[in-house]
């Protein structure tokens, strides 16, 4: 997996960043260097690899189903729990 930079969220593709360090972290993604790690000490077999990604995929596709089955909520409700009383 490769790291696909940006900001502080999926919208921010983060353009005021200097392209030089743009370039210089890009290959320095933790969630890969941690997966290196983990299969070069025998811990993480590419099989195993490959079925916790496959549950995690079923995870999110069994969410996003539920998501869009599910009835919108009422307008009313759409703030509860957002901010303080």
């Amino acid at each position: 997996v490769t790291m696909r930079l940006r900001g502080h969220s999926e919208a921010d593709q983060a353009d005021y960043v200097p392209q030089e360090l743009m370039e210089a972290w890009s290959g320095k993604d933790p969630v890969d260097e941690f997966e290196r790690r983990l299969a070069e000490a025998g811990w993480l077999p590419e099989a195993t690899k490959a079925e916790y990604e496959a549950y995690v995929a079923r995870e999110i596709d069994t969410a996003v189903e539920d998501a869009e089955n599910s009835p919108m909520p009422l307008p009313e409700e759409t703030l509860r729990g957002v901010y303080a009383d």
